[in-house]
């Protein structure tokens, strides 16, 4: 994912670069220790109010948005690109161009490759905010999570081929226990579907 956005794209810098990057000496600190002791890829994203990580009372204040205008957006182009895939293409190019990257293309043609791309650019806004689940929900999207150089925990290194299943909410068996007509209208229970990926 870090791969895929432009250099020329400013949110690129919510992350470490790795040694070498050409972003490297760009990426901002709030103290020069902790790009030492941060790993590659490790967001900085999410940073302590008027960036004093010393008095939690000033640190942790701060606001929590319902919805983002930002997510607005990328839900307006997806839903045009579902009817009209240009239309789509050109609200993510317009977004992206005046707010994001001025250097930004899509280069997607079909309609879900465009689809994927505006959920590519919604993924990279609202990294860390909780908003991709609905998105893989809705799309149907595989979710990969076990490859060389992962940084998931070995228990959660899963890859799903569609929506995982994991997402449906199953009513828990001591409700089901005291209602049984949820035995015939319950989610199917996930539980041991799916392995940890162990690299073979």
């Amino acid at each position: 994912m870090y791969d895929r956005i432009a250099n020329t794209d400013f949110r690129k810098l919510q992350w470490k670069a790795p040694d070498g990057s050409p972003l490297a000496d760009q990426v901002p600190f709030l103290k020069p220790a902790y790009k030492q002791s941060l790993p590659a890829y490790a967001s900085l994203k999410f940073r302590p109010n008027q960036g004093n990580d010393e008095a939690f009372k000033i640190g942790e204040a701060s606001a929590f948005p319902i919805m983002r205008v930002e997510e607005m957006y990328f839900i307006e182009a997806e839903a045009a690109a579902h009817q009209d895939p240009a239309r789509g293409k050109q609200l993510v190019e317009n977004f992206m161009k005046q707010h994001r990257d001025p250097s930004y293309a899509c280069n997607a043609t079909a309609k879900d490759a465009i689809v994927e791309e505006i959920v590519f650019q919604k993924r990279i806004e609202l990294w860390g905010e909780g908003q991709t689940f609905f998105d893989v929900k809705r799309l149907n999207y595989s979710v990969t999570r076990g490859y060389e150089g992962t940084n998931f925990e070995p228990t959660e290194r899963i890859n799903t081929d569609g929506r995982p299943a994991w997402m449906n909410f199953v009513i828990v068996d001591q409700e089901v226990m005291s209602n049984p007509i949820l035995n015939d209208h319950n989610n199917p229970d996930p539980s041991g579907l799916y392995k940890p990926w162990t690299g073979h």
